[in-house]
């Protein structure tokens, strides 16, 4: 697969949208996409024309984040983080976690096709799923630092919505630090 044809949906551009709308004002986003424009035009996307329903580059999308956490961040990815926090509790995924779901084992049992809803490309593997721990992994998927940072805090938050306690979610493998999958460990008190 082609990098450009490993798509999003155009929901989760809209909520990085509006997390930076939030964050900065419009000025912000104009901001953004205008050094998209100018400085990167193969990743410029006109944010008034984006479709909820509709898949868009996820290249777009990295590109989108790796220009923000330089803009209006500290060049450390934490502003990313903080973004996939956002995006978790914005995709109505809060509610269904909730309750539906409840427990980080039953979260882990319905990521596999919740990301293929999501994603056009790589595929979400569980490789363990017990009480008290669950690890995971993203194969076949163009990450980079901005990404799975952006990863990192949507997981943290989906698995921190269930009723478990003392949730604690690691990036234990990285595609950007050599590995050749993203692999997530997650921890709770059983």
């Amino acid at each position: 697969m082609n990098d450009w044809d490993r798509t999003i949906t155009g929901q989760s551009f809209l909520n990085l949208i509006t997390f930076i709308k939030k964050q900065w004002g419009q000025d912000g986003v104009d901001k953004i996409f205008g050094i998209l424009k100018k400085e990167h035009p193969r990743y410029y996307i006109n944010p008034k024309e984006i479709n909820a329903k509709e898949a868009y580059p996820e290249l777009i999308q990295f590109k989108i984040l790796e220009v923000m956490d330089h803009e209006f961040g500290n060049g450390d990815t934490k502003l990313c983080t903080r973004f996939g926090r956002y995006n978790a509790n914005n995709l109505g995924f809060k509610g269904f976690f909730i309750s539906f779901l409840g427990s980080p084992t039953k979260v882990l049992t319905s990521a596999p096709s919740s990301w293929a809803r999501w994603h056009n490309n790589g595929e979400l593997v569980v490789t363990k799923a017990e009480p008290g721990i669950g690890v995971f992994e993203i194969r076949d998927y163009l990450a980079n630092e901005y990404m799975c940072a952006e990863l990192l805090g949507f997981f943290n938050t989906a698995a921190n919505l269930t009723r478990a306690k003392n949730v604690v979610v690691k990036e234990t493998k990285c595609k950007c630090q050599g590995a050749d999958v993203c692999e997530f460990t997650v921890t709770w008190d059983a």
